[in-house]
């Protein structure tokens, strides 16, 4: 038998054979022996891997079912009214992608990406029927849903494809489970249809436990669980609500950090895992000791995401985050009110600071701007999968409007744009030799990590000081070391600092990504405008770097990309090199940096006729008036 090389030969053979050692030497080893399971087609129980509508017994449904209430309190019946009117004339939009299906839904159409079959397959718009004709009462819904069903089980009775898919089978379960609850009345009139419906959804939960995601682990496995829980309780499948209430206790311990935040460190996926527990709360006896559990895990991540909010009430968008796929956070906190009587606080505009240690989520409030920096590790060791290259990265807003963003996500098909958004340029923060922070590659994959460490967050009176380093560069060689320093100094203006250590000489970039509503213009050679509605911010480099303007994209939404304005700071030289700018909020009639020739850690600023003395080394700042007063 002939072998060939990949092209380019040997050394493209053993690069691709590191990557996959620096990759899999972090898995653990659960989930080594299932993906062995799944690449050999070894089975280690025996399930018909074809559904038969006319066989087998119509199960049982449980009368202890949720209050209807709670289900409608979990969608927004605007949106669900949307949704259903466009499922019932057989069209459907995810990640801003549409089709209109007129002769049958393609429910593999080889023309949509793999994440947009996924959606058709969640039946989360079966859901938004449901509601929609609670609300309503027409028939249509119904009617619309009946069809789509039958549809979906003639269509899919082989156990292959995106369909079978154990994460697409997780989440069609459990908006199968809410839809019985929200059409019961009709499917109890309709014996044929409902025998029919409760026997696919009993046979995919059956699947479904043989097939959970202990490859994958992380939110899947939540997802996984709760399908498990969901189903179990509806069918009165006793085996199935233990196994799946075990998990999602036993993930919650190791998935939920101390501070609250979801250990992917993806907001995102925050605000859906913590979905999800909202939704396996609802089918708890309240004072029961699970009850008890979960409900405090719950309070840890609503509090995470209370803190972690910029000041539109909008999550920000590290490690693969959009708006638009997890529902938004006032949709959270009005569920989490009617589940647990959660009642959540203000964001409130004055000086406060937050420090997430574990997630590595540090946030800095005052009366005019908000930054929240994102200065931990690239996700858990073993599935950093949503990680992308943003360590010592920030997003900023001024008043309620987010200047600095970040790129966001477009998609999570492998090319271009999935690499773009997931690499060291596409954040606010440094590259070295336009190597990557780390070694992102395929669609999730990462080899090789940065490691932050050193990372110190403190308030001295009115100013803030964060600073941390990482190693992720040490791999070029030369001991490359990014330190970073970001002060918010007596709640006027926000300084950058970034050193490269090492030896040799390195390019060395940094990186500022504006708003795409954002107005720029460039007010001399080192200071830089911005303008959006009517909030105002300055950018002035004050390292000798050169400063240019470029375009980018920003990604706020899954299949939507919008030109933006990067500003990149850049320098060729010997290390150690550094490179600083600062970031003033409001007008500035004056402004001048000067750094110290006795300690580079220390710099003069004259801003609008306040002179300031900033030692980031110490920590200190010193003020005074220049006219004296």
């Amino acid at each position: 038998m002939a072998f060939s090389l990949p092209s380019g030969g040997m050394g493209n053979l053993v690069r691709e054979l590191m990557l996959y050692y620096r990759t899999g030497r972090y898995l653990q080893p659960v989930q080594v022996w299932h993906r062995f399971r799944k690449l050999t087609k070894i089975k280690t129980h025996f399930f018909p891997r074809r559904f038969s509508p006319a066989r087998g017994p119509t199960p049982q449904v449980s009368e202890d079912l949720i209050p209807i209430s709670q289900i409608l309190a979990r969608r927004d019946l605007n949106t669900c009214k949307e949704v259903a009117l466009r499922v019932s004339e057989n069209r459907f939009l995810f990640l801003n992608q549409p089709a209109e299906y007129k002769n049958g839904i393609r429910w593999n159409d080889p023309e949509r990406s793999r994440l947009w079959r996924f959606n058709l397959h969640y039946f989360d718009y079966a859901f938004a029927l449901g509601v929609t004709y609670r609300h309503t009462g027409e028939r249509r819904y119904y009617d619309s849903f009946r069809s789509i069903i039958e549809d979906w089980i003639t269509q899919n009775q082989v156990v292959a494809g995106d369909a079978w898919h154990p994460y697409t089978s997780s989440l069609r379960i459990v908006n199968w489970v809410y839809c019985y609850m929200l059409f019961r009345d009709d499917l109890e009139k309709d014996p044929p249809f409902r025998n029919l419906f409760l026997r696919s959804l009993s046979y995919q939960a059956s699947y479904l436990v043989r097939h959970l995601e202990f490859d994958l682990l992380c939110n899947h496995l939540i997802a996984n669980a709760k399908a498990l829980f969901f189903a179990g309780r509806l069918l009165g499948k006793g085996s199935w609500t233990a196994r799946g209430l075990k998990l999602l206790k036993t993930q919650a311990q190791e998935q939920i950090l101390s501070d609250g935040g979801h250990f992917e460190r993806s907001p995102m996926y925050h605000c859906i895992v913590l979905g999800d527990y909202l939704d396996c709360l609802s089918w708890l006896a309240p004072g029961s000791a699970d009850y008890r559990f979960l409900k405090e895990k719950v309070e840890q991540m609503l509090e995470f995401l209370t803190k972690v909010l910029l000041p539109d009430g909008r999550i920000p968008l590290f490690n693969d985050s959009a708006y638009g796929i997890a529902p938004d956070a006032q949709q959270i906190f009005s569920y989490a009110n009617a589940v647990i009587g959660y009642e959540k606080h203000e964001l409130r505009m004055d000086f406060t600071i937050w420090e997430g240690k574990d997630s590595g989520y540090y946030v800095i409030r005052s009366k005019t701007s908000c930054m929240i920096i994102d200065g931990g590790k690239i996700g858990p060791a073993y599935q950093p999968g949503h990680g992308h290259c943003d360590l010592f990265s920030y997003e900023l807003a001024i008043g309620k409007e987010t200047m600095v963003v970040d790129s966001g996500v477009y998609g999570y098909e492998e090319g271009e744009m999935r690499d773009y958004c997931r690499s060291t340029k596409a954040h606010n923060t440094v590259m070295v030799d336009g190597k990557e922070q780390s070694e992102i590659w395929k669609s999730f994959r990462v080899a090789r990590r940065a490691h932050p460490f050193d990372v110190e967050f403190v308030k001295n009176n009115c100013s803030v000081f964060f600073s941390g380093r990482h190693d992720g560069y040490r791999r070029l060689g030369d001991q490359i070391v990014h330190s970073r320093w970001i002060a918010l100094i007596d709640e006027a203006f926000w300084l950058i600092l970034d050193e490269i250590s090492g030896r040799g000489e390195h390019l060395v970039e940094s990186f500022i990504h504006l708003h795409p509503e954002a107005l720029v213009s460039l007010a001399e050679r080192d200071v830089v405008k911005i303008a959006k509605d009517s909030e105002q911010l300055t950018v002035v480099s004050f390292s000798g770097a050169k400063l240019d303007r470029g375009q980018h994209w920003y990604c706020p939404e899954f299949g939507r990309r919008y030109s933006n304005t990067i500003l990149t700071l850049t320098a060729r030289a010997e290390l150690p090199l550094r490179l600083g700018y600062l970031l003033i909020p409001g007008a500035v009639q004056q402004v001048e940096v000067t750094a110290s020739d006795e300690n580079p850690l220390t710099f003069d600023i004259h801003l609008n006729r306040n002179w300031y003395q900033v030692n980031l080394n110490t920590k200190t700042v010193r003020k005074a008036r220049e006219d004296g007063n």
